[in-house]
């Protein structure tokens, strides 16, 4: 592990970061969607409780516990997903087929 500058801590082994005082909520957190890295904080996905990610990131599960996880789906969809999570607006990308969305 090696020490940011913001007094993070970063375990290069997983690609997490995590407050040096226990913090989960405030951890970065990797989501890998069909080969495309999405970043977000922890507190981010716990905005939506009894979604998927909501559930992977609980203590005991994938995201809590690794600080990433691999999804086999669409990365232009899960953009839109993951934006909703930021905004609370979910909006389907133009690009975005209906059949995909």
């Amino acid at each position: 592990a090696r020490r940011l500058q913001d007094e993070r801590y970063m375990d290069e082994s997983q690609g997490v970061s995590y407050e040096s005082f226990g913090d989960r909520e405030n951890r970065i957190v990797s989501i890998d969607v069909g080969g495309k890295v999405f970043k977000t904080f922890l507190k981010t996905i716990l905005r939506h409780p009894g979604t998927l990610l909501y559930e992977l990131a609980q203590p005991g599960r994938e995201l809590c516990e690794d600080g990433a996880i691999f999804l086999d789906r669409d990365e232009w969809c899960f953009n839109a997903i993951l934006n909703y999570y930021r905004t609370d607006q979910l909006a389907q990308p133009a690009w975005v087929p209906d059949d995909m969305w």
